[in-house]
């Protein structure tokens, strides 16, 4: 199975830099066996481009936890996730999911984004320390998701931590021995939860995502539930990884950022650029549905593989300087938010967040002393998220 290396996809080292890692393995072996994780691992732009084209590669990867007794409601959850499904199922909720993100909807959030964005940033003094992540990257996701959904505000605090524990469970952090309790209890509750805002829609209808949802009528309860617990976690955890990372990179390039501030009509163009140097989303898990050769390697039916998106976006063979943060990069077909059927739907929501937040970030970002060493990460398989970014706000 190629070149055999004892590698820990959670080590600090890989949490930290996981581009060390992975271009290494790239270079190498770039159909890569990793026994710990009983993984194959695609690391090369096209190589990863087929895991997402292919039927070969399902995404279908719920199976595991079925095996378990006591997480059995918890799957029953997630295996309605758009996510964890395959065509035709996942282009019925991936139907009507688009509701939820259609142009005129996001569009109308627009001004709402706008004025959340200035009550975050305006407490900004200078002579202070701030956190990046817990004082802007964080809230802003969930602020938007409880608009969108028509969720209260003042319950942010409840279902952000709810998803912060399903985040050890879907993006993987192995590295915890309770994740599954943790994961089960947030994902549970959360279910509780929006499972009344459900009922109560049903009652009393407002202009909110769950009432279109259930005037559309495509999804049944249960799919309906689990398709707004989904909604909640990936526009909440997507986004804010989005941000703070964005954040980091301008931060540690404060000549890319000079460009950007004199330029700040090309931030659609500088999105994409941080998207590709470093994303959310670090890999996307598959199974082989049926068994497929790949640079001489045998993947057999029900293997596991790891598509790491992130390697891929760096892969020279692709990107002309692909460690170089270019803000101006014009050829930038990056697989930040995934590709194909599986791309990310809420990806118009992620950018035009990011979009507002840096705009109105700009002006402070070069009065801002980054602590990087203090700067932590989340012990993640799947994702790349910052827990905590402090800086100084100089005068």
């Amino acid at each position: 199975m190629g070149e055999r290396v004892e590698d820990d996809l959670l080590g600090d080292e890989v949490v930290r830099d996981p581009q060390t890692f992975y271009g290494r393995i790239r270079e190498r072996t770039p159909v890569h066996w990793n026994a710990r994780y009983h993984s194959w691992l695609l690391t090369r732009y096209d190589d990863v481009l087929i895991g997402y084209r292919s039927p070969a590669f399902s995404a279908a990867r719920t199976g595991p936890l079925e095996e378990r007794p006591e997480m059995a409601e918890a799957s029953a959850v997630l295996s309605r996730w758009m996510v964890f499904t395959d065509p035709p199922e996942h282009t019925r909720l991936r139907r009507a999911c688009t509701l939820a993100f259609a142009p005129r909807r996001v569009a109308m959030l627009q001004p709402r984004i706008a004025a959340l964005v200035d009550e975050l940033v305006r407490p900004l003094r200078p002579a202070t320390e701030i956190d990046l992540v817990a004082d802007l990257a964080a809230p802003l996701p969930a602020l938007v998701i409880a608009e969108l959904l028509g969720v209260p505000t003042s319950d942010r605090a409840l279902f952000t931590h709810w998803s912060g524990e399903l985040m050890t469970l879907v993006f993987g952090s192995l590295d915890r021995a309770d994740r599954h309790e943790r994961g089960r209890a947030g994902l549970l509750a959360l279910r509780d939860y929006l499972a009344g805002v459900v009922a109560e829609r049903e009652r009393r209808p407002r202009d909110d995502l769950v009432s279109v949802l259930l005037a559309d009528g495509t999804l049944e309860r249960d799919a309906l539930v689990s398709t707004c617990i989904l909604l909640l976690f990936a526009g909440h955890e997507t986004t804010s990884g989005l941000l703070g990372n964005s954040f980091l990179a301008l931060l540690s390039h404060p000549d890319q950022l000079r460009v950007l501030r004199g330029r700040p009509d090309t931030i659609d163009l500088a999105i994409e650029e941080l998207l590709r140097y470093d994303g959310p989303a670090k890999l996307s898990p598959r199974r082989v549905a049926e068994d497929i050769r790949l640079h001489g390697e045998l993947l057999r039916a029900g293997d596991r593989v790891l598509l790491v998106n992130a390697s891929a976006n760096r892969d020279p063979r692709r990107f002309a300087e692909p460690d170089r943060l270019m803000l101006s990069r014009a050829d930038n077909p990056h697989l930040g938010l995934g590709y194909g059927v599986h791309y990310c739907l809420g990806a118009p929501l992620a950018r035009l967040e990011t979009r507002i937040a840096l705009t109105a970030t700009l002006p402070l970002l070069p009065r801002l002393e980054l602590r990087s060493e203090q700067a932590t990460w989340h012990r993640s398989l799947l994702g790349r998220a910052l827990r905590s970014l402090p800086v100084a706000v100089g005068a």
